[in-house]
């Protein structure tokens, strides 16, 4: 949250939360899709996980390994641009 803006942390977090959820909501059914339906055996399940996760990991050290907090930034550099962001995908109704 620290390369937010601060007006913007709210819907930040909101959005993130409810991403979390939805993802947390299907990943039930697709964890017994699986074991149900693609049996290989409890070792390649859980290097495929691991695999996942690892991979997951990466893309996220990539995409933010850029952007440092207000307190670590350089003159000149700024945090995320989320008023951008609001205009182009973000529609308000007023």
């Amino acid at each position: 949250m620290a390369v937010v803006d601060e007006v913007d942390r709210t819907a930040t977090a909101g959005f993130t939360n409810v991403s979390r959820s939805v993802a947390q909501s299907v990943s039930p059914s697709l964890a017994e899709y699986a074991i149900a339906n693609l049996w290989i055996g409890p070792l390649p399940r859980s290097f495929a996980a691991g695999t996942l996760k690892i991979a997951y990991d990466l893309i996220i050290y990539a995409s933010f390994r850029r952007i440092k907090p207000p307190e670590e930034m350089e003159k000149g550099h700024s945090r995320i641009d989320l008023t951008r962001f609001r205009e182009t995908h973000i529609s308000v109704r007023e």
